[in-house]
């Protein structure tokens, strides 16, 4: 039977999923305060993702909304996330905290949010990735911009089993070193199609490590409990 990964909102893993019933789905859930980077994600992340996992069937539920803060994801978790009873969540906010929201406080909320998701289920796993810089030459208030680095540095420090992260952050820094910022985004805070691209790549790279690379045929998975992994050479 061909199981189905579902995608609800929140960002992605190395090693996931309880392995489940035989006539029940894994399920994966996206969670966060922005849109762009699901149009990259169906078209690339969904693609790579049964390349590596071969006989699996992803679907993708987006539980993020527009402007949202973590506070809202905290206050949502629930009702948005935990209904779906994910194995897997993807959380990604940030970019619209930071006018506000102290670095401690985006924290809590990222916490609360797994605490509320494994209340429901204690195996479920999760992918913390933090936003992407702004656009440097957006505002000459230096307090934001250190602030998302607070960000990146907290949701670092909430990695353990189970939970991992990924530094958009210091990778959007890396990126515009070298690429001048206007030509990755589509205004000073929101990414283009070229730099949403970057939140799929990143996302898969986590779930496989040496993404990007040819791969070489593999044979089916196997399902352990806690843990989904392509068999061993």
């Amino acid at each position: 039977m061909k199981k189905s990964l579902l995608v609800a909102a929140v960002f992605l893993l190395t090693t996931f999923c309880t392995a489940p019933a035989a006539d029940q789905d894994s399920s994966l859930v996206v969670n966060g305060g922005f849109e762009d980077g699901l149009a990259a994600w169906q078209t690339t992340g969904d693609v790579r993702l049964e390349t590596i996992y071969q006989d699996w069937h992803l679907q993708l539920y987006n539980s993020s909304q527009s402007g949202a803060t973590s506070q809202w994801g905290k206050e949502y978790a629930e009702r948005m996330v935990s209904s779906l009873n994910p194995d897997l969540v993807l959380i990604a906010f940030g970019q619209n905290d930071f006018w506000s929201v102290p670095a401690d406080s985006f924290a809590d909320n990222i916490a609360d949010i797994v605490k509320l998701v494994r209340h429901k289920n204690p195996n479920a796993e999760f992918l913390l990735v933090s936003t992407l810089r702004f656009d440097p030459a957006y505002t000459t208030n230096s307090d934001y911009w250190n602030l998302v680095g607070e960000y990146a540095q907290k949701l670092k420090a909430l990695t353990g089993p189970g939970v991992q992260f990924v530094d958009l952050t210091a990778l959007s820094q890396w990126v515009y070193a070298a690429k001048k910022p206007k030509d990755c985004m589509n205004d000073p805070l929101h990414p283009n199609d070229y730099f949403a691209r970057w939140y799929a790549q990143s996302a898969v790279a986590a779930l496989d490590p040496v993404s990007g690379r040819a791969l070489a045929p593999r044979r089916p998975i196997r399902l352990f409990p806690g843990k989904l992994v392509p068999t061993p050479q």
